[in-house]
């Protein structure tokens, strides 16, 4: 059964976290079950002027339209007789965003929202609502009411969109299927690490239903900061956390055969207890298992892969590399036969790219004189002397010209629930290896 909440937890897709107020049955108009309120002696256009913050399920009177869906439990309110032409829209893609997510990929149904006492945490009955909001420019899910049969942080959750908005036109379809997984989410897990959340819903907009490839545009705060952890949480001031979809499509191609079935799986095995395990780190390492590696062993690979993006693109490594950006790098120049030294400063499980120069290219010595406390490194050579990288034994000799990836890796253990962003000081040196 479902109990109401006191409080709740947004996650928006361009919004940060925000605390929001659970809401009781409103007893204002409704639009009939399977259509329009319209006709003489119906329901009115709203026209009040609303704050964008405003929570919909207790303001039902202010969309008093809506159209219901005769073959699943979705409802699409809106507030005037003019928006029923993109409701009936919206309502047909968030069909059709079942019928992908659902009844082909295997992710469980979003969870309605009937509550212990026979009323409902959202609209008139227990179909997931999803509001129309006109005017906020926002696209966003969060959560009405807590299933209480299980021990598992799992929610019926409601939708705002905005189809008038830069979530409108040729974006409203990826952007419905986008909000659509995050409806899943909430019936499977609400609380795991932030980075979870968008990176998939991402995933499964540019899997499912971005044609245009739109979505890699958040690439580019991914590039910009190789730095940063594969799981960081860079919060709703970047795109990194929804561009870290690159790092689902590169377990797909690189482990998973280009198939979609270790991402169903992936969000089966996530429902847990409140901030415990299984996470995504215990599940991806169980997916990853039979391929004889962990979640941690793939990230000096992941980067290795980002290193062939953009103009490195080599054919072989992610499908659409040619046209992504590059990582950012950190030039390194040699000279004479001075050593030269760069400090870096990744977080754990982050990577910094150095760019060595060395005169007509000769080949460099690199090392890290004083290895770095709590952490281990990784150092790969880009390319490597037979294939797209080698690990590096430091002391190593390289061509002049080399790429070098240097990742932070955790010293032992790695606890995802546990993950801090702290930095891993690494400095790094070089010198002509015909210098004595």
């Amino acid at each position: 059964m479902r109990a109401p909440l006191a409080s709740v937890v947004a996650l928006s897709s361009f919004l940060s976290a925000a605390w929001a107020t659970g809401c009781a049955p409103a007893a204002a108009p409704d639009g009939p079950a399977e259509g329009e309120g319209e006709g003489e002696g119906g329901p009115q256009d709203s026209t009040e002027p609303l704050p964008a913050d405003t929570f919909p399920c207790e303001r039902l009177d202010a969309w008093p339209f809506s159209l219901a869906s005769a073959t699943r439990p979705l409802r699409v309110h809106h507030r005037t007789r003019a928006e029923a032409a993109a409701a009936a829209l919206v309502l047909t893609q968030l069909n059709e965003a079942w019928v992908a997510q659902v009844d082909q990929l295997g992710l469980p149904a979003p969870l309605t929202d009937e509550l212990e006492d026979g009323t409902f945490g959202c609209g008139p009955d227990e179909r997931i609502d999803v509001f129309m909001f006109v005017g906020t420019d926002d696209a966003y899910v969060d959560v009405v009411a807590e299933e209480t049969d299980t021990p598992e942080e799992d929610y019926a959750p409601y939708m705002v969109i905005d189809p008038s908005s830069s979530f409108g036109d040729g974006e409203l379809r990826p952007t419905l299927f986008h909000e659509f997984h995050h409806l899943q989410q909430a019936g499977l897990d609400w609380y795991e690490p932030a980075i979870i959340y968008e990176s998939s819903a991402t995933f499964i907009e540019a899997s499912l239903a971005d044609r245009e490839h739109d979505w890699e545009f958040t690439l580019f705060d991914v590039a910009d900061h190789p730095e940063w952890a594969v799981d960081h949480d860079a919060g709703y001031d970047s795109y990194f956390n929804y561009g870290q979809a690159a790092y689902l499509i590169f377990l797909q191609q690189a482990y998973f055969d280009g198939g979609l079935d270790f991402f169903r799986d992936l969000w089966r095995g996530l429902p847990s207890p409140y901030l415990e395990a299984p996470d995504y780190q215990n599940v991806l390492d169980e997916l990853l298992a039979p391929r004889g590696v962990t979640f941690v062993d793939t990230v000096p690979v992941y980067a290795r892969w980002w290193a062939y993006a953009g103009e490195a693109d080599d054919g072989a490594h992610f499908a659409r590399g040619a046209v992504w950006p590059e990582p950012a790098r950190t030039p390194l120049a040699v000279t004479g036969t001075t050593t030269a030294t760069l400090t870096v400063q990744p977080m754990v499980l982050g990577s910094a790219y150095v760019q060595l120069s060395a005169a007509d290219d000769g080949a460099v010595v690199v090392d890290v004189p004083a290895p770095p406390a709590g952490a281990r490194l990784v150092v790969q050579r880009i390319p490597g002397a037979a294939g797209d990288g080698d690990v590096l034994t430091l002391p190593a000799t390289v061509p002049g010209d080399a790429l070098l990836i240097v990742t932070a890796m955790p010293a032992g253990a790695y606890d995802a629930l546990a993950r801090t962003d702290d930095v891993v000081t690494v400095t790094l040196s070089a010198r002509a290896a015909s210098a004595r």
